[in-house]
């Protein structure tokens, strides 16, 4: 009876001591945690671009200014790379359409070669150039977007102005290694797309570019057309403030201003979200291929069975035709009315004067009776 006792004493022992050893394991949780609030405050005072705003209260929480804010401020956890958007996709589209999803401002191939292959389809003949900003992913590049208004802005087109909380203004500077644009590039009609997830720096080259005679489409812009600063703190989260407000042609700021476009269509967020996915996954034809085929420019093209539109665009990507859609796949209704504006404008810049020798009606004005 003893022995047995003696052994349980020694198991209870044990055991207390294993329990012990986890328990030093477990780092200890500090008693006073660094309040984010008193931490973030003296960065906010400093740099934040309307501090009175906040209307700062000795009682509130970061939360409270985070929320009167109005998306001034937020928190977030660094993205992991795997999560890192995909570079600029760009195509040549039937019609002789340039496109560009500006989902960043980062070519794959660099500055210099985009540029040359903007060139080079410009050369062969393109008639007009969509450059898709809905959804844009980058919303604090504004030296990204500030590089594609010195390839595609007109002349006499502002310049990229970000004043900060001391109303000092920084005018983003252009990369010399890439051109200016051309005679020829500036030549063609320019549609943007634009959507409510459209912001910050990609509102800011909208708003350029509308200055500059092109057709903006789609739905208004986020309104937060701002330069984010970020502040890691020591809970591990990164604090991003509006620490500058980007300046438009007419002095006013776009925070809070979105863009217009000059025209509006709605958008389906779901339907949107399906199709950029698509096209993000190269999958464009499909999404602008409509249910059944385009009527022919003319007489002649139905005869011959052909259609110069799909024709243009097999011919240099060496296809013999356009792949069939997959059932179900939805289309982009925003970037074919966009596609279908810029054949509006080619066609209504093709010489109306009829031919020498053609007889005209006379003015029923002045007509004899």
């Amino acid at each position: 009876m003893k022995l047995f006792l003696s052994w349980s004493a020694l198991g209870i022992f044990i055991l207390l001591a294993g329990i012990r050893l986890q328990a030093d394991a477990i780092p200890e949780t500090p008693s006073n945690p660094p309040d984010p609030f008193t931490e973030t405050l003296p960065v906010l005072q400093a740099n934040y671009i309307d501090f009175p705003s906040l209307q700062v209260k000795p009682t509130d929480h970061l939360t409270d200014l985070i929320a009167r804010s109005q998306g001034g401020i937020y928190l977030s956890h660094a993205s992991p790379a795997s999560m890192a958007p995909a570079p600029i996709l760009s195509a040549y589209l039937p019609g002789d359409i340039i496109y560009c999803r500006l989902e960043t401002f980062q070519p794959p191939a660099g500055w210099t070669d985009f540029a040359a292959q903007i060139e080079k389809w410009t050369a062969q003949g393109a008639q007009g150039i969509v450059l898709d900003l809905r959804s844009n992913a980058t919303p604090d590049d504004f030296d990204g977007a500030a590089q594609m208004a010195q390839l595609f802005a007109r002349a006499g087109s502002p310049p990229f102005v970000v004043k900060d909380v001391r109303q000092s203004a920084h005018v983003f500077k252009t990369d010399p290694s890439i051109p200016a644009t051309d005679a020829a590039l500036a030549a063609e009609p320019i549609v943007v797309l634009v959507d409510s997830q459209t912001a910050g720096a990609a509102e800011a080259l909208a708003s350029c570019l509308q200055v500059g005679d092109a057709i903006v489409m789609g739905e208004k812009s986020s309104g937060k057309g701002g330069l984010f600063a970020e502040q890691k703190l020591s809970s591990g989260e990164d604090l991003h403030y509006l620490a500058g407000q980007f300046i438009t042609s007419d002095g006013s700021s776009l925070w809070d201003h979105p863009i217009v476009p000059d025209i509006g269509l709605p958008i389906d967020p779901k339907r949107e979200k399906a199709v950029l996915a698509l096209i993000d996954q190269n999958q464009l034809p499909d999404v602008i291929r409509e249910a059944s085929q385009r009527h022919r420019l003319s007489e002649a093209a139905l005869v011959k069975g052909e259609d110069p539109e799909i024709d243009a665009y097999l011919v240099p990507n060496d296809k013999k035709t356009l792949p069939a859609p997959a059932a179900g796949v939805p289309q982009d209704v925003v970037l074919v009315n966009a596609l279908d504006s810029l054949k509006a404008i080619r066609l209504s810049e093709r010489p109306t004067g009829l031919p020498s020798g053609v007889p005209t009606l006379p003015d029923e004005t002045t007509a004899p009776r």
